[in-house]
Order: C-alpha cells, then structure tokens, then sequence
C-alpha cells in the first residue's frame, strides 16, 4: 500500500463485466453504496488478475478447460468428480466447521493459554490458539474451530458466513472438558461452514486474464495452505510480470504452469486429510488395537503403547515420533 497509494484500492465495486482483447482489458463495476450507488465505473488496464475467491465472477465466464487429474499416485488421490468452470457444482464433504474469536481476556485464568491446542478425536475436535497481536505485542484474541463430522446429507448449503447457533455446538461439545465450553459460550460472534470441496483444474491463464488464490485452486481447510498459496500465486507472479513486462501474456502463462502442478497436489492433500489429524486416527486405531502394521511401526521406533487407555498421554507419544513417520505409511491413514 505504501508504495502503491490507498486510492489504488477501490471499495464498494462489484465486477458486472469485464473485457479482455490483444491489447489490453476493461473492467466495469456497480456500486451499491455512498455518492455512486446506482452507477457504474470502468478501469482499464494491461491485465486482469482475478482473486475474487471460490464464487469468482471471472472465473464463471472462462472457457471450460478439461479437470486436471493430478499427478501423484493412485492411492493418494480419491476420485476426481466432473465440474467445469461456468456450472461448478461443489460436494458438501461432511464437515461442519464453527469458528469464532474469544477476546483473550476473557480466557480462564486457572487454564494455561499455550500457542496452539488440537483436542478431540478423528470425527470430532476442538483447535484455539492466541492471536492479533496489538502495538505492545500482546495478542488481543484466541482463534477457535470446532470441527464435527456428519457425514454426507445430500444438498447442504455453502457458506462461509453463517450465524452459528452456541446451543447447537453444545449438543456436540458441552460435555467435554474446560475449556472447550468455556470458549464457546464466551465468544460473541460465531460462524457456522458448511465445508464444500471443488476440483482442480487444468487452466488459469486465458490470454491477459488470471485467476489466482480460490479462484483458481480452492482448497479445504484441513491444512492451513489456502492462504500462503495465494500468497506464493502473488509472489511469482509479480517476478514473471516484472521480467517480461511486454510481453504479459506470457508472464501470466509461466505462473500457470510453474504453479499448477504444484499447487494441485497440495489441493488433493487437503482433501485427502478430510479434516482428520493423523495424530487421531493413530491413537483411533491404536485403542481399538486394530492396525498390527501401526503398531509394529511404534514398535522399531520404541514408543510404547501397551496402555491404549490414557488417550493424552499416547497422543504425545505419537506425536513425538510423527516427523519419522515413512509417507507411504501416513497415506495409509487417509
């Protein structure tokens, strides 16, 4: 912002069309609110990068490009369903999500705040850690998710933005320990996801368009990587641009195909975790002394597991070897 100027961002402009030709492109926008509702404005401009998320208007318009079955083995990869760019139609994956921020004051003080707490089991947990830093460099809110799978329910709604309901989250969660019931009830604004999954796909770049970050590879939220790789989209793609800074098409077409590869398997590993720590289904498979493998495998590395009834104390156990795990074997879990 500092080098670009705040008048380079424009708020209230919602895409109503956009045009793109050998020379350039053009945008126009509606406005909906102030001095401008009701009216429209049009930029133009060398190129089009469209990083407007999992519902992109941009994207809805590109050509429809074949899916992209990624290159990773067979038993990594589950079956990639048909959908296109124009008449997308996401899959409800069993996942609800409710997140929320607690102000940390509010925090228990009996209970230690540590910097990121996973509690739960492989079909249900809770995640918090403190975060927001202020201009001391206190963090000023604890982050919080709690994940239950319900399985597949035929049509569910998308959304992202949901008014989660305390009452229904302690149908699940009431009864477990402090202070999973503390944060919850603590916590003034809720969202409940419904988790929606799409598919890979085989083409961003169309001439001086590009999409980037969900717009292009949406993925799942079992991992933690949507946002760095839009971040890493952004990164190379301002390299490419300022090293053919003539030839835009071309700049826009290297970041397609130095990223896709890449970033699609990173796609189909988030889908593939499904929401499931490996360090649960470890312990899952563990009490229910069902896997011979697994526990062989714990065996040549010395954790002990003989005791399977003290959930907590095992889960350090793995924990603590989880790094040495062979991939072939952390596939198996998924």
């Amino acid at each position: 912002m500092s080098r670009v100027g705040k008048d380079a961002v424009k708020l209230d402009s919602k895409l109503s069309s956009y045009d793109a030709n050998e020379t350039g492109v053009s945008v126009t926008v509606s406005h909906v609110m102030g001095e401008k509702a009701g009216t429209t404005t049009t930029h133009t401009g060398d190129v089009l990068i469209a990083a407007d998320g999992i519902h992109s208007m941009v994207k809805k318009t590109c050509p429809k490009p074949q899916v992209l079955l990624p290159s990773v083995s067979s038993d990594f990869c589950c079956q990639v369903r048909k959908s296109f760019y124009g008449d997308e139609k996401p899959s409800f994956t069993g996942w609800i999500i409710w997140r929320g921020a607690m102000p940390i004051e509010r925090w228990p003080a009996d209970i230690p705040l540590e910097d990121v707490v996973t509690y739960g089991h492989s079909d249900a947990y809770m995640a918090w850690y403190p975060f927001r830093k202020d201009e001391s460099g206190k963090e000023t809110l604890v982050n919080w998710g709690a994940c239950i799978k319900q399985g597949e329910q035929g049509d569910v709604a998308e959304s992202w933005a949901q008014a989660g309901n305390k009452e229904e989250i302690g149908a699940h969660f009431g009864s477990w320990p402090e202070p999973c019931n503390h944060i919850v009830q603590n916590t003034d604004k809720i969202m409940k996801l419904s988790i929606h999954d799409r598919d890979p796909v085989k083409q961003w770049a169309f001439g001086r368009v590009l999409l980037i970050g969900d717009a292009a590879h949406p993925m799942l939220p079992f991992a933690g990587q949507g946002a760095s790789s839009a971040m890493e989209d952004g990164m190379l793609l301002a390299q490419r641009l300022s090293e053919t800074p003539s030839d835009v098409v071309s700049a826009l077409k290297k970041v397609e195909e130095e990223r896709i590869e890449h970033v699609t398997k990173v796609t189909v590993h988030c889908r593939n975790r499904g929401g499931i720590l490996e360090e649960f289904v470890v312990v899952d498979k563990l009490k229910e002394n069902s896997d011979e493998e697994l526990k062989t495998l714990l065996d040549s590395k010395g954790v002990e597991h003989s005791d399977c009834t003290d959930t907590t104390s095992l889960l350090l156990k793995v924990l603590n070897c989880k790094d040495a795990w062979p991939e072939s074997f952390l596939r198996k879990l998924y």
